[in-house]
């Protein structure tokens, strides 16, 4: 009997160790394609997270009806913490990451404005 005791401790100690709530992967929570809240029939602006740590940021101006401008820039991303780098163009981009009770996400250094899920 013992012998149990000692073995259950020696099982549960590590495993409520490693199993820290701080330590959720809240890279998965990024990854797929966010639209920016402001969007309309004349403007979108979209970004992309990859599993791979790249992305794009996609920005469209205009109708078929008027003069439509769009762009596309590449950008590299990493996540320490909850702290969020983009790396587009030459410049990097530091910002706090997070979602609101509606779940859209907040970059508050990036973008005023929050970004919803799209898929």
């Amino acid at each position: 009997m013992k012998n149990i005791k000692v073995l259950l401790i020696l099982l549960v100690v590590p495993t409520t160790i490693s199993c820290d709530k701080d330590e959720v992967n809240f890279s998965n929570i990024l990854i797929g394609e966010w639209q920016r809240d402001d969007a309309a029939e004349d403007f979108d602006y979209r970004l992309t997270f990859n599993s791979d740590f790249s992305g794009i940021k996609v920005v469209t101006e205009g109708t078929m009806e008027t003069e439509v401008t769009s762009s596309l820039i590449q950008f590299d991303w990493s996540l320490k913490n909850k702290t969020l780098t983009i790396e587009e163009l030459d410049a990097a981009f530091e910002t706090t990451f997070m979602l609101n009770s509606e779940g859209q996400l907040l970059l508050p250094e990036y973008s005023n404005l929050p970004f919803n899920k799209v898929n």
